[in-house]
């Protein structure tokens, strides 16, 4: 003779807890900086509010590293804007034309970006 398992949920406070720290994680929000010159250079160069977020990314990325080393932002970060590729990749082209970043772009593998030195 067998018997039905029944299933009980159980709610302790620890596992409410776990919950609610896993819902806050996922609402993720990215946080960037610019100085007041970084702001104002891309004002003079006429550059549009997106190259300004975009630069913001870049050098959030590059902050890390405190060097002129290449770096790749991650597909999250990108898709964080809710943007789409395009509209990141007409930013980080204008960002390019005014000589802010280098980027290397390779089919199939994710934009490197390198900041400019500030001259």
């Amino acid at each position: 003779m067998t018997y039905p398992i029944q299933e009980m949920a159980i709610q302790t406070e620890t596992l409410k807890q776990i919950r609610a720290q896993r819902l806050v994680r996922r609402e993720k929000q990215y946080v960037f900086r610019l100085d007041a010159q970084q702001v104002q250079r891309a004002r003079e160069l006429d550059l549009p509010d997106s190259a300004l977020i975009a630069l913001a990314a870049i050098d959030a990325a590059a902050y890390g590293s405190r060097r002129n080393d290449w770096v790749t932002l991650p597909t999250k970060t990108i898709d964080a804007f809710a943007r789409g590729f395009r509209w990141w990749h007409r930013a980080t082209t204008k960002l390019e034309q005014a000589g802010l970043i280098e980027c290397q772009r390779h089919s199939g593998r994710l934009p490197r970006y390198r900041l400019k030195k500030r001259g």
